[in-house]
Formats: C-alpha cells, sequence, structure tokens
C-alpha cells in the first residue's frame, strides 16, 4: 500500500481536470466571500455545471518530483526532475482541421540513492536537460526532441526534426476523439467509467459523500463561484474511519464488508494511519469557477513528500509538486516556420539510440 494516498490524490486530479475547462485565478476570493451552502445545495450546484468540451484548449503543467526508480530497474537509483510544459489543442472532428502545439522544457539528475560508496566514492551522477516539442499540424505528425546527457564525463546528445511521412488518417483520430486510445493506457481511467462515474453520482449521493468528506468549500463575489477543493494530511488523519471503511468496501463484496469484524476494521484504519504518517506532506487543492455562463476555469495544485524519519529504507523515499491549469477557448500559437524542412520518416525516433541513452543514464 506504499504511496496508496499519493496515487489517491493524484486520481482525484485526473478526474477533476478531465471535467474541468479554462484556468483562471482563484486567489481572489477570500473568507468574507464564502457562502453557506448545505451539502445538497453544492451538491446540486455541481451537478448543474455544463462539462460541455469546448475546442481551444491550453494546459500548462509545473512540476518537480523526486522518486526512487528501484522498482523499474531493480536498480538503487534515485531520479529527480523539474518540467514546465505548455500543450495547445484545437479540436475538430476533421484530422486536416485539428491542431496540437506542445513544447516542454526539462531537466533532471539520476544517482544512486546512498551519496557514497562503502570506500567513501562519490557515486557518478547522470544529468541532463533538454527540450521536447511535438506538433500536429494538417494532419501530420512533426517531433523536435534536444538533450544533452553528462554522465560518467562523457556528454551524449540528441537532436533531432521528424516528421511522419504520412499523415494520421481519419480513422485514427477519430479513435482518439472517441477515447479509445486512451483507454489503451495503463492506469488511465475511460471515458466510459469517468461518465459513467458522473452519472451515478445523482445529488443525494454526492450530498451524503460531502457528510463524510467535508473537503469543499464555495466562495461567491459578484456574479463568480469558486468550488474550491481541499485534502490535506490532517484532514486523512481526521477522517481514518470513513477513508477506510469506503476504501474496504471498494476491496470487498457487500456482504463481506457487512461481516467484517471491528478488529479486522481497527487493523486497516491503523494501516492506513501509518501509511498516511510515511509522509511529511499530503496536499491537494483544485479550483473550479463558474459564472453566468457557465465553467469558467480549473486549477489543481499537489504536493506529496515522504518523511525522510518515518519510511523503512530509501525505496521508499517519493516528493512529488505540481501545479496545472487548464484554459480554455483560447487562440493557438503559431507553428514553427521550418516545419517543412523536418526530415520526413516512417517511424519517429526509430534512429534516437533510446536503449544506448538509457544505459548511460542509469549506468
Amino acid at each position: 500500500m506504499k504511496k496508496i494516498f499519493a496515487t489517491v490524490l493524484l486520481l482525484m486530479a485526473s478526474l477533476i481536470l478531465v471535467a474541468c475547462e479554462e484556468s483562471n485565478n482563484a486567489d481572489s476570493f477570500d473568507e468574507n466571500d464564502i457562502v453557506d451552502l448545505s451539502n445538497e445545495d453544492m451538491a446540486t450546484l455541481l451537478s448543474e455545471i455544463d462539462w460541455e468540451q469546448k475546442s481551444g484548449i491550453m494546459l500548462s503543467v509545473d512540476l518537480e518530483f523526486g522518486i526512487n526508480i528501484a522498482f523499474l530497474l531493480g536498480l538503487d537509483r534515485m531520479l529527480t526532475a523539474e518540467a514546465y510544459s505548455e500543450t495547445y489543442f484545437y479540436d475538430s472532428e476533421t484530422i486536416s482541421d485539428a491542431g496540437f502545439y506542445s513544447e516542454t522544457d526539462f531537466i533532471f539528475s539520476i544517482t544512486n540513492a546512498e551519496s557514497e560508496t562503502t570506500d567513501g566514492e562519490t557515486i557518478m551522477t547522470s544529468e541532463g536537460e533538454g527540450t521536447f516539442n511535438v506538433y500536429l499540424n494538417a494532419g501530420y505528425l512533426f517531433v523536435k526532441p534536444e538533450l544533452q546527457l553528462s554522465s560518467g564525463g562523457t556528454t551524449t546528445s540528441i537532436s533531432s526534426t521528424e516528421k511522419r511521412n504520412e499523415a494520421v488518417t481519419q480513422e485514427i483520430w477519430d479513435d482518439v476523439r472517441a477515447g479509445s486510445m486512451i483507454e489503451q493506457i495503463p492506469l488511465v481511467p475511460s471515458m466510459d467509467s469517468i461518465n459513467e462515474f458522473i452519472d451515478e453520482m445523482d445529488v443525494e449521493s454526492m450530498a451524503a459523500w460531502m457528510d463524510d468528506f467535508p473537503v469543499i468549500t464555495v466562495y461567491q463575489k459578484n456574479s463568480v463561484t469558486d468550488i474550491h477543493f481541499e485534502v490535506t494530511k490532517s484532514f486523512l488523519l481526521d477522517h481514518l474511519e470513513d477513508i477506510a471503511m469506503y476504501m474496504f468496501a471498494g476491496m470487498l463484496s457487500s456482504d463481506e464488508t457487512d461481516d467484517a469484524s471491528e478488529d479486522e476494521i481497527a487493523y486497516f484504519v491503523s494501516m492506513l494511519e501509518d501509511e498516511i504518517n510515511d509522509y511529511e506532506t499530503l496536499s491537494m487543492t483544485a479550483d473550479i469557477i463558474i459564472d453566468n455562463d457557465g465553467l469558467v476555469s480549473c486549477t489543481v495544485s499537489i504536493d506529496i513528500a515522504t518523511d525522510i524519519a518515518t519510511i523503512e529504507n530509501s525505496y521508499d523515499e517519493f516528493n512529488f509538486s505540481m501545479d496545472m491549469a487548464l484554459n480554455f477557448d483560447v487562440e493557438m500559437p503559431d507553428f514553427p516556420n521550418d516545419l517543412d524542412d523536418y526530415t520526413a520518416v516512417d517511424e519517429i525516433g526509430k534512429n534516437w539510440d533510446l536503449m544506448d541513452l538509457l544505459t548511460k543514464i542509469v549506468g
């Protein structure tokens, strides 16, 4: 169950972001703008939001994280990274009219989780920085990676401008828009499951959920409403039994849950408490802003860090900080003027020699 609450917060963020649109600043609200609504009224407010998709989208992501990647490679390596990305997407039923524009800057380092060997020698660190840009214009996909890696006194780089020589077909584009391509990504909920979840959350069930988990505050100023979500470590600890019962019910059938003994539930609560206390920082906030015309904005912030003093070994070390914002009805930026000069290839990335690069990164 390690990192279980980090996963819960990330999934909560992803579900909120799937539904939200256009980012705005929620800092303009204060305690004087809090509205005293019953849970039923809050649930009604949420249920009446128009989640209709808009066409011009801008997603910005600013994140920092550090994690031991032993669970991936079997090597005791600590990965730290920072990245900032801006992605624009213009939706259209026709692939030739759709547009995608994404530019990401990043830096990272990978080192042994222990700073020194038994001989007192500093462990070699791999460091890298670069950009990764992706464009979809007139049905054609363009990719431009720029990466410099320093490891063991040597420097390796990737620099490429490639264009897939065949346009994305309308059939593939239809699958992308329908969500069937996204459903193949592990741990990403399908659009059908998300829509089913929203449909099943009627006003009565949402109000009952809010009775157990008071994580929503509503602010109003003039014609603008901010629906503010906030989950913290202290909140989780204060609601351990309710959280345990919800999770317990999710893992067992209704008959098994009804037959669960007090000792079994108490043991589960104790495990959850230990898991939560493995984190020094554990929080997520989100703001959905609406006005008279409907949905206006959505932002999500997540901050997670394990408590080094309590975790059993370095394999469990983990920290993650992210600010994410969605902006809708935005204009697509102009595409780079050199796309015609990109090299046409059958398979993008085929000549990047990624396995050799990965070997040099992890050591």
